[in-house]
């Protein structure tokens, strides 16, 4: 797995990092969520069964066991597929990254904008088939992902939770039915700000479009500056 200390190492000698954001963040989480709903719905099955049973006059017979057993299969399997579809596809990324499961509660994700290019590593790539990009001029392999800066066409800025983050979106082709690009970030204010000083500096902003998909986006449509 590629660290940002080794990207930081290896960049072509005219680069130069301009704004960069890492983080340490629990995958785990979704697939912790997933079987914690399973375990609670089994649980408060077996204790709403338990509590009948204790609180009512019917005699205990087989066809009644039998009908109360498939009736918590059946609740308890909605949670159940859930959670064997996000292990089956935690598992898959993890043989892809060649990790193991317990390296994703501390994995490592950062964001690199040099003056040549956006250079990104996050899980959500790690999702996405390389194949869909063989054609592009994104260059990406597993969880991380580079585009050269001449080839950004608009900058998407949707803010989130009452303007507190902002997710910022690189696109190449502009689509204005996406609201995402597979090159983004989440970003607090202060970071946001940074970023988007920083950009100024590299790209002329040729147009703004504001309210684009949802009330208060932006869109910058932007030219790379001659350096």
């Amino acid at each position: 797995m590629v660290s940002f200390a080794e990207i930081e190492s290896n960049l072509n000698s005219e680069e130069t990092i301009l704004w960069k954001k890492q983080n340490y963040t629990n995958e785990l989480k979704e697939l912790r969520f997933t079987l914690n709903i399973l375990i609670l719905t089994i649980g408060v099955s077996i204790f709403s069964v338990l509590f009948y049973f204790f609180t009512t006059t019917i005699n205990f017979d087989i066809l009644l066991s039998v009908v109360i057993l498939f009736t918590i299969l059946l609740i308890s399997g909605f949670p159940l597929y859930f959670f064997f579809r996000i292990y089956s596809e935690y598992r898959t990324i993890i043989k892809r990254l060649e990790l193991k499961l317990s390296n994703l509660r501390r994995y490592e994700e950062f964001f690199i904008l040099t003056n040549n290019r956006w250079i990104q590593k996050s899980f959500y790539l790690a999702k996405i088939n390389d194949s869909e990009y063989k054609r592009d001029q994104i260059t990406k392999q597993n969880d991380l992902a580079f585009v050269d800066l001449e080839s950004i066409e608009v900058i998407y800025v949707s803010p989130q939770k009452n303007d507190k983050i902002f997710h910022v979106n690189f696109f190449r082709l502009w689509d204005k039915n996406l609201e995402e690009s597979v090159l983004h970030v989440f970003l607090e204010e202060k970071d946001y700000q940074r970023l988007m000083e920083t950009l100024r500096t590299i790209f002329q902003i040729t147009k703004e479009e504001h309210d684009v998909i949802i009330y208060g986006d932006f869109a910058f449509y932007s030219k790379k500056k001659k350096q």
